[in-house]
C-alpha cells in the first residue's frame, strides 16, 4: 500500500538534518503511536518517493509514503494517519498522510 504523504521536516536548530535530503527516494526508521515504549525495537522502516527531491521542493515536501518491508503493518498507512521519521534516535520529520 502506498499513500500520498506530507512531509515537514524539522528544522536544524530543532535537531533535524543540517539540508533536506537531494534523492527522490528517502527510507528510515519510522515511529508510530502504536509502538510504545520499546521503540526503537520492532520498528519499521519507511520508504517515500519524491517526485523532486526535498532540497528542491523546500519544506514540507510531498511524496508517496509505503513500508519497506512487505510483512510490516499496512493498516498504519492510511490517510488521517500521523508519524515520525528518525535517523537513529533523531528525530527529523513528521509525516502526515492523505
Amino acid at each position: 500500500m502506498t499513500t500520498i504523504a506530507r512531509v515537514t521536516w524539522v528544522s536544524p536548530e530543532e535537531g533535524g538534518r543540517q539540508r533536506l535530503p537531494e534523492t527522490n527516494r528517502y527510507v528510515t526508521v519510522s515511529k508510530f503511536a502504536e509502538d510504545g515504549p520499546g521503540w526503537p525495537d520492532g520498528a519499521w522502516s519507511v520508504v517515500v518517493d519524491f517526485p523532486q527531491p526535498p532540497s528542491v521542493q523546500g519544506n514540507p515536501s510531498s511524496g508517496v509514503a509505503s513500508f519497506l518491508m512487505d510483512t510490516a503493518p499496512k493498516s498504519r498507512l492510511v490517510p488521517g494517519a500521523r508519524f515520525e521519521l528518525y535517523e537513529g534516535l533523531r528525530r527529523v520529520a513528521t509525516v502526515e498522510l492523505f
